[in-house]
């Protein structure tokens, strides 16, 4: 059973001892992503996460990277649409110096102008990677077009143009608007004393206060819609996505049977039809990603221009057959089994186990154990699934990119009606 503990100025610890682990990770997290940015300054939030790896008022990037391989640790850090991480894990003998560097970082970055300048170039070759990786490229492009107009269709990473133009004024002011304040959680997960971790904590992060009040989230209005986007490559890479609900929905667990039936492992149906009966695809998946107050549930493909069209007709008769019965118990019982090993399995690591306490104070306000989700899944029935699909598979809904060298030719009729 994990633990909160509220600290004197108001930061919330999450903590989840795990006796019989030799690893502790811990992580800080904030609710500051791309979602929080402004047309101005995309991609700030993920130039703020590369600069805390470059350098304190006590180490230089170079004393970082080599105090936390002499103790065998990981040092990292992610941006999301809706939160940043910044996250160690270490032997359960080496936390002291994992939490020192952690907090370090945090706290005492000076964002060095040299250091700034050679990490925006690192951003820029990390976006051209992104873009040159059409696997991931097309999920940014769904993205924007799904939700344009607002920042959640906004690329984590930011776009070439605004990365060039972010100056180190402005990520000194959003790192201590967004990152520099008492609202920022930390978890930790594996084998510690919780005396030594809150010891440690109220002398780092005690001086924090309390930040200004962020603006209310808008809710991002889906554009359902199919765009072809043209770029020369050996394949076309195909991105479908509909509206889900959101990540603490009653209906989330439903939503994450349909995706694991329709395309969530080597016997889901998409992986079957398209890949091992037709031998169209080598990479064929779905996947459902939930925010705070929306989702999606997404298709992904690559195949080539010649076998398109019999691919996404294919994909699209294997969402109707969802919509149109419910699943048999067998079918039933297998996806919720697939899950619940996923999930049991990811207990194991004091890593998972740290990001799973963030995600669930972040979207539920407390612990969602380990048996009440196992619960929840076991009362989802076919019905349910059945319902979910009527809802995510309706034509009128859909939206996609198609990108690589195609036309309107090579598409079937029901996705040519849906061009945008």
């Amino acid at each position: 059973m994990a633990e909160k503990i509220v600290l004197g100025n108001g930061v919330r610890v999450l903590l989840d001892q795990i006796p019989h682990l030799r690893s502790v990770s811990a992580g800080i997290w904030v609710a500051a992503g791309s979602r929080q940015e402004e047309d101005r300054d995309r991609g700030a939030s993920h130039f703020i996460e590369h600069m805390l790896f470059k350098g304190t008022r006590r180490r230089t990037a170079r004393q970082i990277a080599l105090e936390i391989d002499s103790v065998g640790g990981v040092l990292n850090g992610f941006t999301s649409r809706e939160y940043s991480s910044f996250y160690v894990k270490v032997m359960d003998t080496q936390l002291p110096v994992g939490m020192d560097l952690l907090t370090d970082l945090y706290l005492n970055s000076v964002f060095d102008p040299q250091e700034l300048e050679r990490e925006r170039g690192v951003i820029l070759q990390e976006i051209r990677m992104i873009e040159d990786s059409p696997e991931e490229h097309v999920v940014d492009l769904f993205y924007e077009g799904f939700w344009r107009g607002s920042p959640m269709g906004y690329p984590i990473q930011g776009d070439a143009q605004s990365v060039s133009l972010l100056r180190r004024e402005e990520l000194l002011a959003r790192l201590q608007r967004h990152y520099h304040h008492s609202e920022v959680m930390v978890c930790v997960a594996g084998r510690f004393e919780t005396s030594e971790v809150l010891h440690e904590l109220e002398g780092r992060l005690g001086g924090l206060t309390v930040g200004p009040m962020q603006p209310d989230l808008q809710r991002p209005q889906p554009h359902p819609g199919i765009r072809l986007v043209h770029k020369d490559l050996e394949q076309v890479h195909v991105c479908l996505g509909t509206a889900a609900p959101c990540a603490a929905h009653p209906d989330r667990h439903a939503y994450w049977l349909l995706n694991t039936v329709l395309g969530g492992g080597m016997s889901s149906r998409l992986f079957q039809e398209v890949r091992e009966k037709r031998g169209l695809a080598y990479s064929i998946y779905s996947f459902v990603n939930p925010y705070a107050d929306t989702g999606t549930m997404n298709v992904y493909m690559g195949t080539s221009r010649e076998g398109l069209r019999e691919a996404l007709e294919a994909t699209l008769s294997q969402m109707e057959r969802l919509a149109q019965a419910p699943l048999d118990e067998e079918t039933l019982r297998c996806a919720r089994e697939q899950i619940k090993g996923g999930v049991i399995l990811g207990m194991e690591s004091s890593e998972r186990r740290m990001g799973r306490l963030a995600r669930n104070e972040l979207y539920f306000g407390r612990e969602i154990t380990l048996e009440e989700l196992l619960d929840e899944l076991d009362a989802v029935d076919s019905t349910a699934v059945l319902r979910a699909a009527q809802e995510a598979f309706r034509l009128d809904a859909l939206a996609g990119v198609i990108l690589g060298r195609v036309s309107m030719a090579d598409l079937p009729c029901s996705i040519r009606a849906l061009l945008a």
